[in-house]
């Protein structure tokens, strides 16, 4: 349904939500900051970067579908790009990409950005877990995630293309993120 035909109601909530998401990226770098579409664009650094942080974890941006049902091309970008941070987010933090890795990733994004979709997958994702993975979200992975997401600045809005010739370890210092409390890989 185009963006004319909805209701005013979520032409209203669509808007605000493409205006929360501009006001984290800046309106600067929706025109000017590239997609991290296809694998084969990027350099050597970029090639090294995702196999060393990401390969186990059988991400690249050639996995990521583009965004569907967005008329306005800047919206598309704006989405596209979220989901691209939210890629770059689970190599920062150390996260796999396992139910348990996107829990902790949710709730880094929603103590960031404070967007309904973070906090809702932040709460409710957890109901999939089993016990043995709530052992250690509970106690020491949600309050490392809250502690890391108040410290960093706004990841949103971060030109990680600009970066990627920083060793990991020195962008997450830079960045305030610290290790993860325990290795969370084969835990899920």
């Amino acid at each position: 349904m185009a963006l004319s035909q909805q209701p005013q109601s979520q032409r209203d909530i669509r808007s605000q939500l493409v205006d929360t998401l501009r006001a984290f990226f800046g309106k600067r770098k929706t025109r000017l900051c590239p997609l991290c579409m296809s694998a084969a664009e990027y350099s050597e650094a970029v090639a090294r970067v995702l196999r060393e942080a990401r390969g186990c974890q059988r991400v690249s941006p050639d996995t990521r579908a583009p965004t569907r049902f967005v008329d306005d091309e800047e919206l598309a970008y704006v989405i596209q790009r979220y989901r691209e941070v939210h890629d770059m987010l689970h190599t920062l933090l150390g996260m796999p990409t396992n139910i348990l890795g996107e829990i902790v990733v949710k709730w880094f994004e929603a103590v960031q950005t404070g967007l309904p979709m973070c906090i809702l997958g932040a709460l409710f994702g957890p109901i999939q877990l089993s016990a043995q993975s709530l052992r250690v979200l509970i106690p020491e992975l949600i309050p490392w995630a809250i502690q890391n997401g108040r410290r960093a600045p706004c990841l949103l809005n971060l030109y990680y293309e600009r970066r990627w010739e920083q060793p990991l370890r020195a962008l997450r210092e830079e960045l305030g993120i610290t290790a993860p409390p325990i290795h969370v890989q084969g835990l899920a």
